[in-house]
């Protein structure tokens, strides 16, 4: 549900539950990329992956709803054409994945209204590198402008050093479509005690 409303908020729509009568084309496909890859092992063949998606999409045909399955898987072929033969996806390989759609849910603000606050939200992939913590968060939307996830990487990289106490090394977006990993620069809040 939390990644369901992530995608919403991305989208500009708010489609509600999976079970209200309609949701976007974009909103699907980036839904089902995003439970595919969950599932995915990142050093497999770049060319074996028709099979696992006829098969994953067998299993998850209610996400489709009144949309055209051909087109959805079609879109989905065209993704993953591209994104299992990407640099992105072999760095994935290389690294040590610590999670996949890991949920958060973290206190957020200053408090001075009195009001207690939380933010929410699920990060697509956790891993490490020589040591280093990476974030990195899945786009499946055409529109590459980084600058418009500013905040998603600093709330991302808030909400790891606070649970797990480490510092994000890189935060990191994946375009699935072109393959690209963008890093984005991270702000970092010093009033924050990671280590007590």
């Amino acid at each position: 549900l939390l990644k369901q409303r992530e995608a919403e908020v991305a989208d500009g729509v708010d489609h509600g539950a999976a079970d209200r009568p309609f949701r976007s084309k974009a909103l699907i496909v980036g839904e089902l990329a995003h439970l595919f890859l969950q599932e995915w092992n990142y050093n497999n063949d770049p060319g074996s992956f028709l099979v696992p998606l006829t098969e994953f999409l067998a299993r998850n045909q209610e996400f489709m709803q009144d949309a055209d399955p051909g087109v959805i898987r079609q879109e989905l072929e065209e993704i993953f054409e591209v994104f299992f033969k990407s640099g992105a996806c072999q760095k994935l390989g290389d690294a040590n994945i610590l999670g996949r759609e890991v949920p958060f849910l973290i206190a957020w603000g200053d408090k001075s209204d009195g009001k207690d606050q939380v933010m929410e939200g699920v990060i697509d992939v956790l891993y490490e590198i020589n040591g280093k913590t990476f974030i990195a968060d899945y786009k499946t939307d055409r529109v590459q402008d980084p600058d418009a996830y500013q905040q998603q990487a600093w709330i991302y990289s808030e909400a790891i050093g606070r649970s797990l106490k480490k510092i994000v090394a890189g935060f990191h977006l994946i375009y699935l479509r072109s393959g690209e990993m963008v890093e984005m620069p991270l702000k970092r809040n010093m009033s924050v005690d990671w280590t007590g």
